[in-house]
């Protein structure tokens, strides 16, 4: 019985190494690489069956024992040449590779003889060999082989680094550790303590070979080839491992508690049930993990970028399109941080601009990097992603691994630079995935797409927000200069009627008997005094005012104005025609100050049209950066503007009129700055 369960059993084991060669040579790109680990998948599985039909005493015959040493020499040479082959690139042709492929060559038809076995019989504890005078040659050739194999992974893993790294290590685990205990339990031990029905134990070890692979394919995609299981067998497999606890717990329950307590059936099936509730969270404890370990959780390319790009396009501001950029790269790729650094417009120093972290740990990361960091400076040569658990990005120079070295110090797994005219203008340093796994092939395309759009976007949102510091900049220089005017023209106002006065004052004591000069004096002294008084308060007009903003219609102010000034309207014999859209939206506005702003401007049109004429004014709405806006236009066929005073309009003391004071319209643009609005002048056609 013990001997059908084990041949049962290796029977089984051996499909299952078919099904994963078959599987990798499927499912792999046409290398290589991926036939060798197809033939040695086929011969692991060729040897198994062998050796279970060896100690099978039905099937157990010389011919049947020295075919599992033919297939083991096959298995040997193929675990050379997949280790040689392995991961990728030209295969290397070394002389003590060659002459074990040779010698491998050679015993596989020099085992189907009596040359390695003589004979074989079932004795007391098992399958009794008598080996061959060629027996000692055949060891040497599997354990030079094992040696040559075991140098091969250890130079390799020197090399590489990152994921590479990591699947080397597990083939490391997966065919060196089965390779040892297979050369034990099937050749030392046979040849130094004539013991061969140990042998019988030796397949078992191939257990440790499937369950590495299977994980190697599942969690870090060895040959690149990714293991797809459906939702359907991963339950079956979650029954499976339920069903078997479950039948564990009742055998051992019903082996101690039925006996001495003798329960009826009632009673059993009543614990059966128990048993059952108290196990169903465990079955879906053990859903959830295998789930979580089978699957990871999928993004949808396509709508990834789409949704990316729309939310790119939707805002010039800086920190918020940093946020949204950032948002869709922890919803797709779910990395544990994701740090932005940017150029400064004027410094080649790169800025900490955001960071966002879902670690328990969060790693320290710089404020600032200069271009001799050896991450950008391997950004700026490459010109392409560095991810550091992936060597096929990462040649082997001294450079890079010094950049990999800095990028893993911030607690980084890939960094992504943003490239604009051979230039580094930022990069995105991303940590590992929440979910443990590699950055593959398709992740590196799709944030390599989404860090290409948001390049763009971010240089124009620097742009633009450049273009408001100088803006601003312009304005405070333009008020800086139109103080300077008004400095200028305050003092030509103040002095002519100073000058007047002072002259009357100097001759007063000479003429102050006359009864009329007195009176000429007093009278002048009072006019401009009141005349300083006047200038004093509408230069108190000019200051910036004092804004009450509220949401608020534009034309209320408008109409009310229009309606101050009917009575001058018609005595000039002007017509007004206004024209407004329907939906105008409300905006942020003083309602008094938007009154005197149109008050100022309409009184210079009726002005400009003595005789008559037509006043046009038109409301429209306008869609802008920030929401909408409303523009006001309002035209008059008056006498215009000189050319020579149409770029100074707006100054302070610049006027057509000859009585006028040249501050009206300066007091309308302060208004429309105080509104963070425009205002400009032209003449009508």
């Amino acid at each position: 019985m013990e001997q059908h369960l084990l041949l049962f059993g290796y029977a089984i084991l051996s499909l299952i190494d078919l099904a994963v060669g078959v599987y990798v040579y499927w499912r792999a790109t046409p290398q290589p690489v991926s036939r060798a680990f197809a033939c040695l998948a086929l011969s692991v599985a060729l040897w198994t069956v062998s050796v279970a039909l060896a100690h099978y005493r039905p099937t157990s015959a010389p011919f049947v024992v020295r075919a599992t040493f033919a297939s083991a020499s096959a298995m040997v040479l193929a675990f050379l040449v997949f280790l040689r082959a392995f991961p990728a690139g030209p295969f290397s042709w070394s002389p003590a590779f060659v002459l074990l492929a040779l010698a491998g060559l050679t015993c596989i038809p020099i085992s189907l003889t009596g040359l390695f076995v003589r004979d074989a019989h079932f004795g007391p504890n098992g399958l009794v060999v008598a080996y061959g005078r060629l027996y000692p040659a055949f060891g040497a050739y599997v354990l030079g082989s094992i040696a040559l194999g075991a140098a091969t992974v250890a130079r390799k893993a020197r090399l590489s680094s990152g994921r590479e790294r990591l699947q080397i290590w597990y083939l490391l685990l997966g065919l060196l550790v089965p390779a040892l205990g297979i050369g034990t339990t099937n050749l030392l031990i046979p040849f130094v303590f004539s013991a061969s029905h140990v042998g019988l134990y030796g397949p078992v070890f191939t257990v440790v070979f499937l369950c590495l692979t299977a994980h190697t394919l599942i969690r870090h995609r060895l040959m690149d080839v990714r293991l797809v299981l459906s939702r359907t067998i991963s339950h079956a497999i979650v029954l499976v491992l339920f069903g078997a606890v479950f039948v564990l717990c009742v055998a051992v329950a019903t082996r101690i508690f039925a006996p001495q307590l003798a329960l009826p059936l009632a009673a059993q099936a009543a614990l059966v049930f128990l048993a059952t509730a108290l196990l169903s969270p465990l079955m879906r404890r053990l859903r959830y993990l295998l789930d979580r370990y089978l699957y990871r959780p999928p993004y949808d390319y396509q709508h990834t970028v789409r949704e990316a790009s729309r939310l790119i396009a939707s805002t010039l501001s800086l920190p918020r399109l940093i946020d949204s950029i950032c948002d869709v790269i922890n919803h797709s790729i779910r990395p544990e941080t994701v740090a932005v650094y940017l150029r400064h417009l004027d410094s080649p120093v790169y800025s900490l601009a955001a960071t966002r972290t879902h670690a328990a740990n969060p790693p320290a990361l710089p404020q600032t990097l200069h271009p001799t960091s050896p991450l950008i400076a391997r950004l700026s040569l490459a010109r392409a992603p560095l991810v550091a658990t992936d060597t096929t990005t990462v040649p082997h120079d001294a450079s890079s691994r010094t950049a990999v070295h800095a990028l893993l110090c911030m607690g980084g797994a890939a960094a992504f630079p943003m490239l604009e005219d051979d230039r580094v203008e930022g990069l995105f340093v991303l940590g590992p995935k929440r979910s443990g796994d590699p950055y593959f092939d398709v992740d590196v395309d799709l944030l390599t797409t989404l860090i290409a759009h948001a390049t763009v976007a971010i240089k124009n949102a620097q742009l633009h927000r450049r273009m408001i510091i100088m803006e601003g900049e312009r304005r405070r220089a333009e008020r800086l200069a139109a103080t300077t005017a008004l400095a200028a023209g305050i003092a030509h106002e103040i002095k002519n009627p100073l000058v007047a006065i002072k002259t009357f004052a100097e001759l007063l004591p000479e003429r102050y008997g006359d009864d009329e000069f007195r009176r000429d004096f007093s009278k002048v002294v009072i006019q401009e005094i009141e005349r300083i008084d006047e200038l004093i308060a509408r230069l108190r007009g000019l200051a910036a005012p004092v804004s009450r903003r509220l949401p608020t219609s534009i034309r209320p102010p408008l109409d009310e104005t229009l309606a101050l000034l009917r009575g001058r309207i018609e005595q000039a014999g002007i017509t007004v025609v206004v024209s407004a859209d329907e939906d105008l939206p409300d905006i942020e506005a003083d309602h008094a100050q938007l009154k005197q702003l149109f008050l100022n401007i309409l009184m210079n049109a009726i002005e400009a049209m003595p005789d008559g004429g037509e006043l046009s004014i038109q409301l429209r709405r306008q869609a802008d950066s920030d929401g909408t806006g409303v523009v006001v236009t309002i035209a008059d066929t008056g006498t215009g503007i000189p050319v020579r005073l149409i770029d100074r309009i707006f100054d302070p003391f610049v006027t057509t009129k000859p009585d006028g004071s040249g501050l009206g319209l300066s007091i309308c643009r302060s208004i429309a700055d105080a509104h963070q609005a425009t205002i400009r002048a032209d003449n009508n056609p």
